[in-house]
């Protein structure tokens, strides 16, 4: 088994950053009808189901929020000052 080298890694992702953005991209609008279709069966076959869903994202996402609230205001004012909007 090849051994594992961090640097290495990063500098392929690094590399094919592009490339792969534009992959999922591409995968995505691809994907996102499907998954529309999906979501609208769900609520007409498992409408609590799907509010439960809804509900522990929802949960999850306020509890990431709490926790990093403090990077993510940080790189939000560094995205403004870099913008160069004040």
């Amino acid at each position: 088994m090849a051994e594992y080298d961090p640097k290495k890694k990063r500098e392929y992702y690094l590399a094919n950053r592009k490339e792969r953005l534009a992959y999922q991209n591409q995968y995505y609008r691809e994907s996102k009808p499907r998954f529309e279709r999906r979501k609208e069966i769900q609520e007409l076959l498992e409408p609590e189901k799907l509010e439960e869903a809804k509900k522990k994202l929802s949960d999850y996402n306020k509890a990431y929020y709490k926790k990093n609230k403090d990077k993510i205001l940080a790189k939000r004012r560094a995205r403004k000052l870099f913008s160069g909007h004040l």
